[in-house]
């Protein structure tokens, strides 16, 4: 009952209106609906990391970001599953895509494999719910890997800046259902 009150403020809090957006949410309106600030990975400032594995981090940031996109209007909205599917489509295929240098391969496993898990759990559930179910086992599960994935992240770069910490940080936590 309480998250289904969270998630009746949030439509509110973002004017939503009906059981659908108005407009397609935007990465801004998605960050506003989760209690995670929106931190963007700065490539330039990245003192520690070798180039293709900025460059990768900063695609793979704005795919999380997509697929935060995708997981809250389909949680807010009460979306179908064929729905849920679709807002999926784009985003699967291009982070199990990527060219992941050797060093992400562990990160980005992890999120590819939670936010496969957070797709399907927004597909079974039943038609018109509002919310999650924290003790289901995808919500679990895709919790945990999502946090294994930033542990993996601060232990690969532990002299990285604070901001971009605070990248991972949000961008991994605001994904995550919990």
């Amino acid at each position: 009952m309480q998250a289904y009150k969270f998630v009746l403020l949030i439509a509110v809090g973002i004017g939503i209106v009906g059981s659908a957006w108005a407009e397609p949410l935007t990465v801004e309106q998605a960050y506003r609906a989760v209690p995670h600030q929106q931190t963007r990975f700065d490539p330039v400032s990245s003192a520690i990391m070798d180039a293709q594995e900025t460059e990768f981090l900063a695609l793979f940031f704005e795919l999380t970001d997509l697929a935060l996109v995708a997981r809250v209007s389909s949680q807010v909205a009460q979306a179908e599953s064929a729905a849920v599917a679709g807002r999926y489509a784009d985003i699967l295929p291009r982070l199990q895509s990527l060219s992941v240098p050797a060093r992400l391969a562990l990160a980005h496993f992890l999120v590819v494999k939670a936010v496969t898990e957070q797709q399907a759990y927004l597909e079974q559930r039943p038609s018109g719910t509002n919310g999650f179910d924290a003790n289901d086992p995808l919500v679990a599960s895709s919790h945990l890997k999502l946090q294994q994935a930033y542990a993996e992240l601060t232990r690969l770069y532990p002299q990285e800046n604070t901001h971009n910490k605070q990248a991972f940080f949000d961008h991994l936590c605001s994904l995550d259902f919990e």
